[in-house]
């Protein structure tokens, strides 16, 4: 199923006191959750999906940190360098963060950008570019790092621990 998000028409977000978290269903089955914070004149979004290292099989184990190394590197007819300026012209920044259960892709921009921010977002969270040369030199990086977090033995430790835990392998006591 596909949501079909649309942004409000209201730019610049109105101003007003913090309200609580509200929560909405969109017909996908997804869930937006929205608080307002009127302190400072950004906003902030972020999209999750369910994913990571519990979700990996050994055999494409790190595909999730390789999604979030390229996920942000371009989107559908729009390089990598093409998305980093319009990020700068947006005054604002987009990362992601694999994480051991869930990946996500989460954005900050000025509020009075919101209607092309929410748009940008959307794009490259739904129309992401995964430019082959772009995913091998991500990968490439990523090998590299592995290969130097196996020259660390508290990184070691620490990995075999926590997919001991993912896989509920842990010795009994």
């Amino acid at each position: 199923k596909r949501a079909v998000v649309q942004s409000p028409r209201s730019s610049p977000l109105p101003s007003g006191p913090a309200v609580a978290l509200k929560a909405h269903r969109l017909s996908s089955g997804a869930t937006v959750i929205v608080r307002r914070e009127t302190a400072v004149p950004l906003f902030a979004i972020r999209a999750t999906w369910p994913g990571g290292l519990r979700l990996e099989h050994p055999e494409i184990n790190g595909t999730t940190a390789l999604l979030a190394r390229t996920l942000c590197r371009g989107s559908e007819g729009c390089s990598a360098e093409q998305l980093s300026q319009q990020l700068d012209a947006l005054c604002g920044g987009l990362s992601t963060v694999p994480g051991r259960s869930s990946f996500s892709l989460r954005a900050e921009f000025l509020a009075r950008h919101f209607d092309d921010a929410f748009a940008l977002f959307s794009r490259v969270a739904r129309q992401p570019a995964f430019d082959p040369r772009e995913v091998e030199r991500e990968r490439g990086r990523q090998l590299d790092d592995i290969r130097s977090r196996d020259d660390r033995p508290a990184s070691v430790a620490f990995e075999l621990f926590a997919n001991d835990v993912a896989s509920n392998r842990l010795p009994e006591s």
